[in-house]
């Protein structure tokens, strides 16, 4: 029963977030607003919601980086990041030219809405999953990031009111990946930081296209998947390939809210 009153909390969260970013938009465009300055304001009203909802289920968000002390917890940490970062990077780079307003608007956007979504979906979500499943099984990490992957693809139902059922479902597949990974690096690094910069490299190309160039074929095109189920299925491996060897007691979410509790 616990279980489906987790997800019952993230359903509601979920609608409430829906909720401000559409009251957000029927109130600010008539105040002749650009669409990615209604978006933004829209994920900064999210963030002080996640704040709150945070404050009602006495969650505390983790932001203090690990201490590496060698090369193999550093790529452990920091390669998935650097991954993303590089790809994103290598497909900007075929863009047309922007303005530096351009890319400033870009990139509020993209830090703002990693944010909001990081906090609520790893900051609560997954905060509550760790609290369910912790000490249940020596495979409970796996399923923490499943459930909050789970609502975080679901989350992006959203989209259906301004894209067709393709595109969405084409979009939920990759994010599903992406939140495995997300997932792992918070509970590993006790720290919303890494996955905070992962989310906003990974959305930074489709911004500057869809949003800034105007180029809504590359949003919807098929290939986006692709690459973000490589991004994903890459650094999970990695992820995993070194999650055993790495100690336990000096890095991890979960012990953290254990400590609390």
């Amino acid at each position: 029963m616990r279980i489906i009153r987790v997800f019952s909390i993230s359903i509601f969260l979920l609608a409430d977030i829906f909720i401000i970013q559409k009251i957000t938009q029927y109130a600010l465009k008539p105040l002749l607003f650009s669409s990615l300055q209604v978006l933004f304001v829209a994920e900064i009203l999210t963030i002080i919601f996640a704040f709150v909802v945070g404050k009602w289920l006495k969650i505390n968000f983790y932001w203090q980086l690990p201490k590496f002390q060698n090369y193999h917890e550093y790529t452990v940490f920091v390669l998935p990041v650097l991954l993303v970062a590089a790809i994103s990077t290598i497909s900007i780079m075929t863009m047309p030219t922007i303005s530096i307003w351009q890319w400033l608007e870009g990139i509020l956007l993209v830090l703002s809405a990693a944010v909001a979504e990081e906090l609520i979906l790893r900051g609560v979500v997954l905060n509550l999953f760790v609290k369910l499943f912790s000490g249940t099984t020596k495979y409970a990490e796996v399923y923490m990031c499943i459930a909050t992957s789970i609502v975080f693809s679901s989350a992006h139902l959203m989209n259906l009111v301004h894209q067709s059922l393709f595109q969405t479902l084409d979009q939920m597949i990759g994010v599903f990946g992406l939140g495995m990974v997300l997932g792992m690096l918070y509970i590993r690094s006790g720290s919303l930081i890494l996955p905070i910069l992962l989310h906003s490299f990974f959305n930074l190309p489709g911004v500057v296209k869809g949003n800034l160039i105007g180029n809504t074929t590359y949003v919807s095109n098929i290939g986006r998947t692709l690459n973000m189920l490589y991004i994903a299925i890459a650094a999970s491996i990695y992820v995993i390939c070194y999650l055993k060897p790495l100690n336990r007691d000096k890095f991890n979410l979960i012990k953290r809210v254990k400590s609390r509790n």
